[in-house]
């Protein structure tokens, strides 16, 4: 291999240090977070359905595994659904984040993963109604330090 093969080589070593292995952490990240969110919501639907049953055994309070990256909790005629995107993101160069003093120290901060919360009315998946709306109700982005945006 000549010099500039090598000095070409070694560039890519870099991005791939620095951009696949940032992924990769960022990624491991959000899959940490998304499972620990997973574990709390089993124990918030436990303590609920211990609670309702003192006022109304009828109420409907379930959790729902749905994959390794997804779940649902239904609550009454409600279902908020959790779901991991698999992917990391880099947020857009107009977003007001890269104002901050957070992003200009270090802008590898602007990659994340993203969990997004969604609310359905529990019949339009039960009876498959696809054109009701559904809305997203929050949408968590965590980075490499594991720091977080809601």
């Amino acid at each position: 291999m000549g010099e500039k093969e090598e000095q070409d080589f070694r560039q890519i070593v870099e991005v791939v240090k620095n951009k696949a292995s940032l992924k990769q952490k960022i990624y491991r990240n959000t899959l940490a977070g998304f499972l620990q969110f997973k574990e709390n919501s089993k124990n918030v639907v436990e303590n609920l359905v211990k609670e309702a049953a003192n006022f109304d055994d009828g109420v409907s309070i379930v959790y729902q595994e749905k994959g390794v990256f997804e779940y649902q909790l239904k609550i009454g005629g409600d279902i908020i659904l959790f779901h991991m995107h698999t992917n990391v993101f880099e947020f857009d160069k107009s977003h007001a984040l890269w104002k901050t003093a957070y992003l200009k120290e270090d802008s590898s901060r602007s990659y994340c993963g993203i969990i997004n919360i969604y609310n359905f009315l529990a019949d339009s998946l039960k009876y498959n109604r696809y054109d009701d709306s559904g809305y997203l109700i929050g949408r968590i982005f965590i980075n490499k330090d594991n720091h977080f945006f809601v």
